[in-house]
């Protein structure tokens, strides 16, 4: 029987049928041991190589266990539900200059940056408010509901602003999404629940990778499938809905699968919450214990009560304790990195977008959307060969932060490139330059995962990992919140004030040169888990 599997070191692993309520046995930190050590000595590929074994050389972990394997149903529908989220984002982008047109044709083309800033950073905005709010409930209620929450406020958002018509109406609906979704935090508690430290590093990976996907999906959404009725007449043709909303459908295909998500995630994904797991475990044992007698019985009450105990004295800490002089140097850190990654993504389509006569470039609506999803192609091919490889030979993320964030500059030096290239060497060239800056761009990209690594490598103890993501969310939706109008206002300052054309390129290689010198303040220790030897 289940509840006896702790004696007797049957232990189901995670992919077996066992629920929640299965759990074999509740370790020191409160975290379900889903693997037993046989499962640990099974040999299994890791999904995208493992590149951390010269860290055992180096930090003296050589005899440390073999990786215990993946959850990989559970591994695979976090992935699912991750790319929602760069999806309900990232869709808007090739059409929001043109939307915005639409609902505001007296304002002037050249102006329009002030407005699609102003559109692409209130739903981070909101987020900052939020975001602890969701990591602390999900700390109470659960991560399942938590997640299932944001992801319907995603879905009504994401039609509410396929049917706005107005700019007031654009800015509701991005609020309604920034309200509910504390999504990306709460997955990573989730991974963080689901793994240990001989496997968290190729899951975590596993994140850069769905954003990627992300990236690419929703600006071919974006690009392909607005106005349908002039780009595809002989099917929408004859809509008169999506003749008087053009921007509707590229939203409904995105709310479709973030509804699917969201099934899936209903139906198939486990509550990893530690209290919670416990106290299905506590349950189910007081119910053996009410249907048998003698020793067994008395041994099924003495485990429940100790694993009440545990749930007594592994409370998580305090956000205060956990900030460390290391906590804050990557955070700040990641803040930037974080800053500058939303002000390239919100000016590429902007710069696309204008004349060049404006400063831009003067790219088609498809064009942009192409452009887009190759740069989200190569962030999904760096993230899967690039970065085991590059975290290998360097020796740590610590390593290959350091080198990704360098690469920032000459991804943000091709702006200013390609417009003069626009302005002489026609289509084709622009393109080709265009093709260097989103390699580098794709390389830099490196960093995001690094960031990850190296904010779960300096929490104290498992316990915190829910805490500490949800601070670095935080101050990543910080970054979102006043990236886009930021960076989106200087262009749009630069291009319409004369002797200041370059000055919001200037400001976003400053941000780039701090970003990568402020990465020398973190200590290498950060390249192993700190709580790995507990």
């Amino acid at each position: 029987m289940a509840t006896r599997a702790a004696s007797t070191g049957e232990r189901q692993p995670l992919l077996s049928q066992a629920r929640p309520s299965d759990v074999d046995e509740v370790n020191g930190d409160g975290r379900g041991l889903y693997h037993s050590a046989d499962a640990r000595d099974e040999q299994s590929q890791p999904l995208l190589g493992n590149g951390q074994a010269h860290q055992a050389e180096e930090t003296g972990q050589a005899d440390r266990p073999p990786a215990t394997p993946l959850p990989k149903l559970q591994i695979f529908i976090v992935c699912i539900m991750r790319l929602s989220e760069p999806m309900s984002f990232l869709f808007i982008f090739p059409f929001i200059n043109e939307q915005l047109h639409d609902a505001l044709p007296d304002v002037p083309v050249a102006e329009l940056g002030y407005y699609v800033g102003l559109i692409e950073s209130c739903f981070a905005i909101i987020q900052v408010c939020t975001v602890l709010f969701w990591g602390r409930l999900s700390d109470r209620i659960g991560r399942r509901p938590v997640l299932l929450i944001g992801m319907a406020g995603t879905v009504v958002s994401v039609n509410a602003f396929g049917l706005a018509k107005s700019f007031p109406a654009m800015i509701a609906a991005r609020c309604i999404s920034g309200l509910f979704n504390a999504n990306v935090s709460v997955l990573k508690s989730v991974l963080g629940e689901l793994t240990d430290s001989t496997n968290n590093a190729r899951a975590f990976s596993l994140l850069p990778i769905m954003y990627g996907c992300g990236a690419i999906i929703g600006p071919w959404l974006g690009g392909s499938f607005s106005h349908p009725v002039e780009s595809f007449p002989s099917i929408f043709g004859g809509s008169s809905f999506l003749a008087k909303y053009p921007y509707y459908l590229p939203c409904g295909m995105s709310s479709l699968y973030i509804l699917f998500a969201m099934v899936i995630g209903f139906l198939y994904l486990e509550e990893t919450l530690p209290s919670k797991r416990r106290q299905h475990k506590v349950h189910a044992l007081r119910q053996e214990a009410e249907t048998t007698d003698g020793q067994t019985a008395r041994q099924d009450t003495e485990e429940a009560d100790a694993i009440e105990q545990t749930t007594e004295e592994s409370k998580p800490p305090s956000v205060r304790s956990l900030l460390t002089t290391q906590v804050l140097s990557i955070i700040t850190t990641q803040t930037f990195l974080n800053l500058q990654n939303i002000c390239f993504t919100s000016l590429l389509p902007l710069f696309c977008f204008e004349q060049v006569k404006y400063g831009g470039v003067g790219f088609e609506r498809s064009d942009i959307g192409h452009l887009l999803a190759t740069n989200g192609v190569l962030a999904i091919i760096t993230q899967a060969v690039l970065f085991p490889w590059t975290e290998k030979r360097l020796g740590g993320p610590l390593n290959v932060y350091r080198v990704a964030l360098l690469l920032y500059l000459p991804s943000f030096l091709v702006f200013p490139v390609a417009h003069v290239v626009a302005e002489h060497f026609g289509y084709k060239a622009t393109w080709m330059t265009f093709a260097v800056g989103i390699a580098f761009k794709a390389m830099s990209g490196m960093s995001i995962v690094c960031a990850t690594l190296l904010v779960n490598n300096v929490a104290p103890s498992r316990n915190s990992l829910g805490a500490l993501n949800g601070l670095s969310q935080t101050f990543g939706s910080l970054s979102r919140a006043v990236g886009p109008t930021m960076s989106t206002s200087l262009f749009a300052f630069s291009t319409t004030h004369k002797g200041f054309g370059q000055l919001v390129w200037a400001v976003m290689i400053a941000i780039a040169t701090t970003a990568w010198l402020l990465s020398f303040r973190i200590a290498r220790s950060a390249n192993r888990p700190a709580w790995a030897d507990r």
